[in-house]
């Protein structure tokens, strides 16, 4: 009876790591088909790495193909989809924020849009301009408009964060693991890898964020925004041609605060 009793425990465990293993490899299967249904950069980029994994880190030219036309078309260039640099990402991060913003003001849904490529066939991408388009089929107004909504949304929502404590730059850095803490491997226990040069995967393993590296890209992000690079915050061009005229008084009372936080670090030091 004993013996009975091992065989089928041992069967068991053996089932249950088949079925474990089986689960696994659908989970992936399904985030690497719905990835485009979320369609947000992240989901994405989560998308392709899982599409490596299945595929044994081999892409077919098409395939990598479309995933540079994507970054060109939504992110602003295919240096934004090569992650073993950091060329290209503070526009990626501008394009990306001003479009999930006007994404969430237009009401369209988190789970479809952007519809960077088509769920029934392969080979064509999205089309980058399509937001655009339905807000000007309904409202009648040009979709050129777009972009200065979106930047006067996201500057509107720095300016409340910065008065509501958020500290310029130290809280737009990521955590401070990301500079120490090397990849291991991915969550699946496998080589960390991700897209490379011409979207061909490579062996991430090892990496950390570089801190002056992201200090820098962190400037050309500001400078993109129109933003001071001491406080972080609008400059008055920048509020001028936004239409923010109004918002001047208070940015200048935000500098003066800030530099005034910094003169007492810098005597405390």
């Amino acid at each position: 009876q004993l013996r009975n009793a091992c065989h089928y425990m041992v069967d068991t465990i053996r089932r249950q790591l088949a079925r474990m293993q089986e689960d696994d490899r659908v989970r992936r299967e399904l985030v690497t088909n719905i990835s485009h249904d979320l369609r947000t950069p992240l989901a994405s980029m989560q998308g392709y790495i899982e599409t490596l994994i299945i595929k044994d880190n081999e892409l077919d030219r098409p395939a990598r193909h479309q995933y540079l036309e994507i970054a060109r078309k939504w992110w602003g260039s295919e240096e934004a989809a090569d992650q073993t640099h950091y060329r290209g990402k503070a526009t990626a991060a501008r394009n990306i924020q001003n479009r999930t913003y006007l994404r969430d003001s237009l009401g369209l849904c988190d789970f479809v849009y952007p519809i960077t490529y088509s769920f029934s066939r392969f080979g064509p991408v999205g089309d980058p301009d399509l937001e655009g388009k339905i807000f000007t089929a309904i409202t009648g107004q040009p979709a050129s408009d777009l972009d200065d909504y979106a930047e006067r949304i996201f500057n509107m929502q720095r300016l409340i964060r910065v008065r509501e404590g958020h500290q310029v730059p130290e809280d737009d850095y990521p955590p401070d693991f990301n500079f120490t803490e090397k990849f291991e491997l991915s969550i699946h226990g496998t080589t960390m890898t991700m897209p490379g040069p011409g979207a061909r995967p490579v062996d991430a393993t090892g990496r950390v964020l570089d801190r002056d590296r992201f200090a820098e890209m962190l400037g050309e992000y500001y400078d993109l925004r129109g933003w001071n690079r001491s406080t972080g915050l609008p400059k008055p061009e920048t509020l001028r041609k936004l239409g923010m005229d109004d918002m001047m008084a208070a940015v200048a009372t935000m500098n003066e605060s800030t530099g005034a936080i910094r003169e007492e670090e810098g005597r405390q030091r």
